[in-house]
């Protein structure tokens, strides 16, 4: 066994923007993630000669080092996975090495959630090996399942977090965790698996140069993202466990981007949101295990999984975590309401930051700022239109943009903190089209999802505008969802004064109060509905309007765009006293 490690002594410099950057192509995601084909690589079946002992069934999945089929031991008759690295000339010498140290790392694990080795061999010179075949596929198709059930995730990820402590204990580093590398067993049990990165403490193979970053960056700890490899330990695989958490919990990843560059950047220079600035009713002691294992010092965050484990289970048992004390159980409420300022590492323009009320305002309160007057929002979720969309930098001023030949809808965040709140944004219409193809573009609020007879539909109100020069350009006070199941709160078509420019930024904004709804453009309120005329539409799916004002003062806000071009600066949420 080999001797416990000590957390590094945390390098306080300040990160290069170049240390996130220049990352190679071949480190593509292991061949744990289903169908994913690294970029520039083309997958070739692996020959299925010299397999005498296994009937090939067919292909699993294919990744960026092997291929894993299902296949029917004959000597003993079951059905297994069978992992082979790639053919010929594509198995390079270092892919090679990298097998084997796999297959060894799981030869040495023996638990119920690691995945198992059964036997390893050589077929026309390419090394195999199988493993028991898991039913139920890979968390990655069920955290949208456990998402709103925080227990039962959290009853998972202890299992896991036990199944990644005991290979520290062994002297293993997984050093890719995520939830394609999670299997399920038939019985919905999670197994550990494709440590095809993995890491012998008491060695170093020789197979990472300082510098190289390996792994998939929205579950690599800061010290991964940086290419310090020295620094790697059990606690770079609890930050992966901690980001997988995260997500399950909150439905969106603790740091995501337009981009593999972005997504590491901001591991190096941000830190993650509050859990319940996205789930308000989340549990506070649940949300500091979650932050502590996000923690950009390494000896900050829990030493091992198994520690982090322990944590999990306390939760589990109604118990407080070391150190979690009644003081902090206020502290941690009082964020939601804005007397206690977010990490450092927000409080700046366009990072989601709380301001303090303006005392020279009474009706002003805490800001939380979505996006700034440059660069991407500081979260993101597409709900719809992904497919058919780009959002980028605007070339010229830096606001973000959106282009799509759909319609698109994208989420900055799942619920306000408050009940009753101003959400506004400065938008501005760039595409001019002819006709019905002129495009419309705006702000969406109170964004529900709900299953139904016809499948999975989205349904929100929003404040939407078209601009163009014909005159014609219009203001409409709320926008429903396509969907039968939707909601009204008196929509309203007004005309814009001119002048019409596609070059001019509308300041759009709408205020939800138990009192009222507000539409406001460029500061002046064009329309507003008492909640007593907020009515639902006659036909009802799934119960969603039996109560539509508790829905309208609840459910995520974010932007959209249909068939158009927009730019979005300045979008912020402010709690209304």
């Amino acid at each position: 066994m080999s001797r416990p490690l000590q957390p590094p002594t945390p390098d306080r410099s300040t990160p290069k923007e170049g240390d996130a950057r220049g990352v190679p192509p071949s480190t593509a995601p292991p061949s744990g993630e289903r169908a994913t084909i690294p970029e520039g690589r083309v997958s070739r079946a692996a020959p299925l000669e010299g397999l005498d002992r296994y009937e090939v069934l067919g292909e699993l999945s294919h990744g960026g080092m092997g291929v894993v089929y299902r296949a029917r031991d004959t000597v003993l008759g079951r059905v297994v996975a069978l992992k082979m690295i790639r053919t010929g000339e594509d198995a390079r010498a270092e892919e090679t090495i990298r097998f084997h140290r796999e297959a060894e790392a799981v030869s040495q694990l023996d638990h119920p959630n690691v995945i198992r080795l059964y036997d390893f061999g050589v077929a026309n010179g390419l090394p195999y090996f199988t493993m028991p075949l898991a039913e139920g596929g890979s968390l990655a198709g069920r955290l949208k399942q456990l998402t709103p059930d925080p227990r039962a995730a959290v009853v998972l990820f202890e299992k896991v977090a036990r199944g990644v402590g005991h290979a520290h204990q062994r002297g293993v580093l997984h050093r890719d965790l995520k939830p394609a590398n999670v299997l399920l067993d038939a019985a919905g049990e999670p197994l550990v698996s494709d440590f095809g990165l993995a890491k012998f403490v008491d060695r170093d193979m020789g197979l990472t140069k300082s510098g190289d970053v390996m792994g998939t960056p929205a579950y690599m700890a800061p010290e991964q993202a940086a290419g310090r490899h020295e620094l790697v330990g059990p606690w770079t695989d609890v930050w992966a466990l901690g980001a997988m958490l995260y997500e399950v919990l909150t439905g969106r990843l603790p740091f995501a981007g337009l981009n593999r560059e972005e997504i590491l950047h901001r591991i190096l220079t941000t830190a993650p949101r509050p859990l319940r600035l996205l789930r308000p009713e989340l549990c506070p002691a649940l949300e500091r295990i979650v932050l502590k294992c996000l923690k950009r010092e390494a000896a900050a965050r829990h030493a091992t999984a198994g520690a982090l484990a322990d944590d999990l289970g306390r939760w589990l048992a109604g118990e407080r975590p070391p150190g979690f004390s009644r003081r902090r159980l206020l502290a941690g409420a009082a964020c939601l309401t804005g007397v206690l300022a977010l990490p450092a590492a927000l409080l700046r323009p366009g990072r989601g930051r709380m301001d303090e009320p303006n005392p020279t305002k009474q009706s002003a309160g805490p800001t939380l700022v979505l996006l700034g007057d440059r660069g991407p929002p500081t979260a993101l979720q597409w709900l719809v239109g992904k497919e058919t969309s780009t959002a980028a930098p605007h070339p010229q001023d830096g606001a973000f943009r959106v282009q799509t030949t759909g319609f698109a809808l994208l989420e900055l965040l799942a619920s306000p903190p408050w009940p009753d709140f101003r959400f506004e944004a400065k938008v501005r219409h760039e595409n001019l089209g002819q006709g019905v193809n002129r495009g419309h573009v705006g702000l969406f609020f109170a964004h529900r999802r709900s299953a139904g007879p016809e499948g999975v539909q989205d349904c929100f109100c929003g404040l939407g505008f078209t601009d163009g020069s014909s005159g014609r350009s219009l203001l409409r006070g709320y926008r429903r969802d396509h969907a039968p199941n939707s909601w009204s709160i008196g929509g309203q078509t007004q005309r814009i004064p001119p002048p019409w420019s596609p070059r001019k930024y509308r300041h759009l904004a709408v205020e939800i109060s138990s009192s009222q709804v507000r539409i406001f453009l460029e500061g002046e309120c064009r329309h507003r509905v008492p909640t007593a005329k907020i009515h639902h539409e006659p036909r009802t799916v799934n119960g969603i309007g039996h109560d539509p004002w508790e829905r309208i003062r609840g459910g995520g806000v974010g932007l959209f765009v249909s068939r158009g071009i927009a730019s979005f600066q300045s979008v912020l949420v402010k709690r209304l006293s």
